[in-house]
């Protein structure tokens, strides 16, 4: 799939620009909006988009205030026909975007989670996401677990690991350590009626819901989960692992040790040693 307005996004830095990208690793592109605009670094290879940017890739979106694209060349890859609208060619359809780096007020959202920070790196080759900053926190819908030093989301394997003075709560049980490593699954989807969208988390601290990118080249809205099938996936957590300096607490009781597993199904922790 090509870089769509590459033409215009060359010279120009546009109002509520929308450009649609490759990305590594399957067909899923990689959909970037922003309110002021979307710059083309060709030298630098790479675009900045900047104003309430928001990059969507399958279920998966991130907001920021600015959104940094680095792209590379596809090698081998042949250039494609130029998008409707635009009758030069497409300089940039043997190209693809690898690395996504989000600044200031950055808010990730993909199956029920929601993950906030103040930047981020998102590493499309090993689907890799690296979140640092003050009030780290990823959310689900029965689990908050917060971090000092970092929050990691591994895309592949569905595990988010929080590092430093990391905290994980649900119901009233509370998991303290240097390091927790959540196991994710997916939960069924929602029932959704025909004709209707499910409404999506607004991102931590605008009371907005999350602007849904234009499909590039189109000026339509691309339809979203819930209004192509019955429901979306959620997803929560099963298991979290606990290293160092393992703190448990359930209402009076509290376990100490240096190393914890809490089984999220039996609601059973374990603190050997």
């Amino acid at each position: 799939m090509a870089i769509a307005g590459i033409a215009i996004l060359a010279a120009l830095r546009l109002t509520s620009a929308s450009a649609q990208l490759v990305a590594p690793g399957d067909n899923s592109p990689l959909q970037i909006q922003a309110d002021s605009g979307i710059e083309w670094q060709q030298n630098n290879q790479l675009y900045i988009a900047r104003g309430n940017a928001v990059a969507t890739r399958g279920p998966s979106e991130v907001h920021a205030d600015t959104l940094i694209a680095h792209y590379r060349e596809i090698k081998g890859g042949a250039a494609a026909a130029p998008p409707p609208g635009n009758t030069a060619a497409d300089p940039g359809s043997n190209t693809e975007i690898y690395r996504v780096e989000a600044e200031g007020h950055v808010t990730m959202l993909r199956e029920g989670q929601t993950v906030v920070g103040d930047r981020a790196v998102y590493d499309l080759d090993q689907a890799i996401m690296v979140v640092t900053g003050k009030a780290l926190k990823l959310t689900t819908a029965t689990d908050v677990v917060t971090a000092r030093d970092s929050l990691e989301w591994y895309d592949q394997k569905q595990i988010a690991v929080a590092r430093g003075n990391a905290v994980a709560v649900r119901d009233g049980k509370t998991i303290k350590a240097d390091i927790l490593t959540a196991y994710m699954v997916k939960t069924k989807p929602a029932d959704v009626k025909p004709g209707t969208q499910a409404k999506r988390p607004a991102p931590a601290g605008t009371g907005k819901p999350p602007a849904t990118p234009a499909a590039a080249g189109t000026g339509k809205l691309p339809a979203t989960p819930a209004a192509a099938g019955p429901g979306t996936a959620d997803s929560k957590i099963s298991r979290v692992d606990a290293q160092g300096h393992v703190v448990v607490t359930n209402g009076l009781d509290t376990g100490r040790g240096d190393y914890g597993v809490y089984n999220a199904g039996s609601g059973i922790c374990t603190v050997p040693g």
